[in-house]
């Protein structure tokens, strides 16, 4: 297998191990991309093979007539790196897109390959896909331990073999089908990726998918709230409308109205705003007595699974509301509603809105004169009425929190202390 490290030959970091396929065992570098028997050793490339006054890639290609298109002779002087090889971004080709019309051994840094003798006229290797199974197609390389790149081509060192070069890019379009564009600090390189991720936004070309998550690599609807138009949420990489009242919710953000009611009194959230009149309200939701939007409803169908419709605040409007469906009978703690009993009745009195603080949750229900279950009386509290546990003595009440108080007609109820 092939392990890569950072680009620069400097600050190494890895970018992953290659795995070669099953037949080709843990060839090394030098073994999987020899030449031919008789041709020099292209691993061992160093700066005796570059005239001592010419860079590699600083010549001009020599003339058309005298590149063949066949693998070069073996015993031929004429294997300068960059000295026959034009510098990647001289053809109009891109590599891989147009490979056909590339002498066969002229093939620059990041083109396909099959063997290297194809690769900068015998002077480059190849890490051909028979031996590194993510090299799709192959890849013209060369070895930088002494000798430096080709012009638009990076060294990277690779772990137990020579320093390659790579193709530069700067996004995912540079490089051939099935490469991307990868950091490699303190530039970037061509390198295998199935599917292709992206590094930039400019490599997001998908409809609805324009921004790049940079630690995933992946192309997404958005990144934060602002990509969204209209107000929308970013949620999970995804745009989401800001929800209307009696929506469930997990914060103030998710709504509409900006207000999300406690789930002791609405379980997994309930949208709502505060407001003065039913004009503060978002469509679809009337002001309840309590200075809350509630959704607006005509039966149970209206209302979210668990939510009931009815007047459960006494202002002669249905309102979508959570049901009691536990065993909490008047009295007893609660968290939310739902650990109460009472159905469409049923209410998780908490320390929100006007009236007393009910310490650890009450369970109750809305009620009329003689309506509450036995056990408990009706009582008027906040603007309306509810049913508390009838007691004798402070003792029958929760204890520290509650007392036993006379509301007349020689009837005592717990109350908060």
């Amino acid at each position: 297998m092939l392990v890569l490290a950072a680009a620069g030959c400097v600050d190494r970091q890895d970018l992953g191990t290659l795995p070669a396929r099953p037949d080709a065992g843990s060839t090394v570098l030098a073994d999987a991309t020899a030449p031919d028997a008789g041709a020099e050793d292209a691993s061992s490339v160093s700066e005796d093979a570059t005239p001592d006054d010419a860079a590699p890639g600083d010549a001009a290609p020599r003339d058309a007539e005298v590149i063949d298109a066949e693998a070069p002779d073996a015993g031929s002087e004429d294997r300068g790196l960059g000295r026959d090889a034009q510098p990647l971004g001289g053809l109009d080709a891109q590599p891989g897109a147009d490979a056909a019309i590339v002498p066969n051994a002229n093939r620059l840094i990041g083109y396909p390959c099959v063997a290297s003798n194809q690769c900068l006229n015998g002077q480059g290797i190849c890490l051909p896909e028979d031996q590194f199974s993510e090299f799709n197609g192959g890849y013209c390389s060369a070895v930088c331990t002494n000798t430096p790149c080709p012009a638009d081509a990076v060294c990277v060192a690779v772990d137990g073999a020579p320093d390659l070069c790579f193709d530069e890019c700067g996004r995912n379009s540079d490089c051939r089908p099935g490469y991307g564009c990868v950091d490699a600090p303190p530039s970037a390189i061509c390198f295998p990726q199935n599917p292709v991720l992206c590094r930039l936004d400019v490599d997001c070309t998908s409809a609805g998918r324009p921004r790049c998550d940079k630690p995933t690599g992946a192309c997404v609807e958005c990144l934060a709230d602002s990509d969204c138009t209209g107000g929308d949420l970013c949620s999970g990489s995804v745009c989401i409308g800001r929800r209307p009242n009696g929506s469930a919710c997990s914060d103030g953000g998710d709504c509409l109205g900006q207000s999300c009611q406690p789930k002791a009194y609405a379980p997994d959230g309930y949208c709502t705003q505060n407001c003065a009149s039913d004009l503060d309200c978002t469509a679809g939701g009337h002001c309840g007595v309590y200075g809350e939007c509630q959704a607006d409803c005509t039966n149970a169908t209206d209302c979210r699974p668990g939510y009931g419709c009815l007047d459960g605040d006494g202002d002669f409007l249905l309102e979508c509301r959570a049901t009691g469906t536990g065993t909490g009978t008047v009295g007893a703690s609660c968290a939310t509603v739902t650990d109460c009993q009472g159905g469409l009745g049923a209410v998780c009195r908490q320390g929100f809105g006007l009236g007393p603080t009910f310490v650890g949750g009450y369970c109750s229900e809305y009620c009329g004169p003689g309506a509450c279950p036995t056990g408990s009386s009706c009582v008027g509290l906040s603007l309306a009425q509810y049913c508390l546990a009838d007691c004798a003595v402070d003792a029958d009440c929760r204890q520290p929190d509650y007392r036993c108080l006379p509301i007349g007609g020689g009837v005592s109820s717990c109350y908060p202390r």
